[in-house]
């Protein structure tokens, strides 16, 4: 048995996961049941006196969570699963607030890392499938690229692993890429196009007792065929730190943007080509004390975006893809959902937005709700 990957924002299991592994090229779509619906979360502003006093504050549209089939949070251990969630369905008659698909392990059961589409409305799993690797393989990250889901699944402090699906959940391709640190990776990006996985580990073992260690990329076709893989970083400070991240890549216009750590507060974004080598970098404005762990890069339609999330400094820049210069810019305010104690993947479906959360008990849960106007 093996032990599951570490995570930042979610503390990952260390107990065993089982699988039982499928031909990709055959792997399908099932239905399987719906969970218990939590009851919804109460509205926001709600009057506790009477209209003849005061008229009741406006509440906020309301906001709805649903408990995941997952086994809850170990107090004892402080670990459990890492999940994750990428956009689903826009919202239709058949599913008026979407959907969204959840990459989740089954801990406790002889299920495999599975990914399960989800009617945010009802509450309900509308189909699932397993992904095809072995046991002990039980976290995973997905994101949603055009009308594929991109993923990256690993073993805690081992195998690392590409996934592309379609959106009725059949796998198409899957890569064996390295091992990973026990931070697990950092980020999976794509563009539709072109895909990027970015860890820090064991890239390739060349001979027996012989290893090539620090943070690495993989990148991928349209179809899921893997075009390179090559190190980023050797510097074991750098990498090592580069590697705390989370959501550190971006993908546009076929090209790649990674966020990486000099190796002590210092950040900076190198751009590198289709064959991952460095086009260009630049770094940042410098800081006394950043922890690179609170810094997240993203895009904002032409322009990079580089988050620091630290609770007592926060800071956010933008810069446009060329590198040319950097701008700072007032921080963003973090997505909440009533009735959570923390969410840590936010994604929109036009006018509504479903967060992962942990809920009371500390269980998983999806919460979402309509976006204001």
């Amino acid at each position: 048995m093996k032990a599951c990957s570490l995570s930042i924002l979610v503390l990952v299991s260390l107990q065993a996961c089982s699988n039982h592994p499928t031909d990709p090229s055959t792997a399908r779509a099932t239905p399987v049941g719906a969970p218990t619906v939590a009851a919804p979360a109460p509205l926001l502003g709600a009057s506790t006196g009477t209209a003849t006093t005061a008229p009741p504050p406006v509440a906020a549209p309301p906001r709805h969570t649903f408990l995941l089939p997952d086994k809850p949070f170990d107090k004892e251990t402080g670990f459990s699963p890492e999940a994750d969630m990428a956009e689903g369905q826009a919202p239709s008659e058949a599913h008026p607030l979407g959907t969204v698909f959840v990459a989740q392990d089954y801990t406790g059961t002889d299920k495999p890392i599975t990914v399960t589409e989800w009617d945010l409305e009802r509450g309900e799993a509308i189909a699932s499938t397993a992904l095809p690797f072995r046991s002990g393989v039980c976290s995973a990250r997905v994101i949603r690229a055009g009308d594929h889901l991109e993923m990256m699944a690993w073993a805690w402090n081992e195998d690392l692993h590409y996934a592309r699906l379609t959106t009725d959940l059949r796998i198409e391709r899957t890569d064996d890429i390295g091992t990973v640190a026990v931070r697990g990776p950092s980020a999976v990006a794509s563009d539709g196009s072109q895909t990027i996985v970015v860890a820090d580990g064991v890239m390739d073992e060349p001979s027996p007792g012989h290893y090539v260690t620090g943070l690495y990329g993989a990148s991928y076709d349209a179809s899921g065929n893997r075009i390179a893989k090559r190190l980023l970083l050797a510097d074991e400070g750098a990498s090592s730190l580069s590697g705390t991240m989370r959501d550190n890549a971006v993908v546009a216009g076929g090209k790649f943007w990674v966020l990486e750590s000099d190796g002590s507060s210092g950040l900076r974004i190198v751009q590198l080509g289709t064959d991952l080598r460095s086009v260009r970098s630049l770094a940042l404005p410098p800081k006394v004390y950043r922890n690179p762990a609170d810094a997240r890069l993203t895009l904002d339609g032409a322009r990079l975006v580089v988050s620091v999330s630290d609770p007592h400094s926060p800071e956010e820049y933008e810069i446009p893809l060329d590198l040319s210069r950097v701008t700072r810019r007032a921080s963003t305010v973090a997505t909440t959902f009533p009735g959570t104690s923390a969410c840590w993947r936010t994604v929109s479906m036009g006018p509504v937005r479903a967060g992962l959360c942990w809920c009371p008990h500390s269980t998983m849960c999806v919460a979402w709700d309509r976006v204001s106007p």
